[in-house]
């Protein structure tokens, strides 16, 4: 659902229209694109979320799978990958991690970056119904 350009050596995230489905013709990561059929009940039991703080300041939300890792692997994440942005909106306090909570719901759409090593990877969530 967004790009992100480096312009003139700073990144900017463009969001696309997605009123009209388009079709998917590929992609970089093939992890960037995923849908989950999952109840609210699963979704606690999927990973942990804790603040990655850099000099006395939250800077992402870093993710840690739980259970078997299953439902965390279908979503697209790796162990180790953590969240800067939820929907375009930097991640920049612990505030957050509850603000993400909130927004993982049955029905749901989520673009979120996440770090992964030196690369910064988009990653659109579908929650599909329960």
């Amino acid at each position: 659902d967004h790009v992100v350009i480096s312009r003139g050596g700073v990144l900017e995230s463009l969001y696309l229209d997605q009123s009209i489905p388009a079709q998917t013709v590929g992609t970089e990561y093939p992890e960037a694109l995923a849908s989950l059929a999952i109840s609210g009940d699963e979704i606690p039991g999927i990973a942990s979320l804790a603040p990655r703080n850099e000099q006395g300041r939250v800077t992402g939300i870093v993710l840690s799978p739980l259970g078997d890792g299953s439902l965390f692997k279908s979503a697209g994440f790796r162990n180790g990958d953590i969240i800067v942005s939820i929907n375009g909106n930097r991640v920049g306090s612990t505030s957050d991690i509850e603000t993400l909570k909130s927004q993982i719901q049955p029905g749901a759409r989520l673009s979120v970056e996440v770090e992964r090593g030196a690369n910064t990877v988009p990653i659109a969530v579908n929650l599909g119904a329960p």
